[in-house]
């Protein structure tokens, strides 16, 4: 879990502020099912600002799958590997 959680700090400074579009659902899922908690003011503000930002935002969150919903469909991916 720490590489992720490494891997979540390295994208906050390759983003530079700006938009990231892709795993904010996925990053959740992941919240979930380790108790953990990768964006955080702490070690990822603009990365929490922007999934905030981007969770409200008119044009995508009545379409976003949610959580349980996206971690269904992991585990069902999951078993068929």
């Amino acid at each position: 879990m720490a590489e992720v959680e490494e891997g979540v700090v390295m994208l906050e400074k390759l983003s530079k502020g700006k938009a990231f579009f892709g795993c904010l659902e996925w990053i959740k899922v992941i919240d979930k099912c380790t108790e953990t908690q990768l964006l955080s003011q702490a070690k990822t503000p603009c990365l929490l600002e922007w999934g905030a930002r981007f969770s409200s935002h008119e044009a995508v969150k009545d379409v976003l799958p949610g959580v349980a919903k996206l971690a269904g469909f992991g585990l069902k991916l999951k078993a068929k590997i």
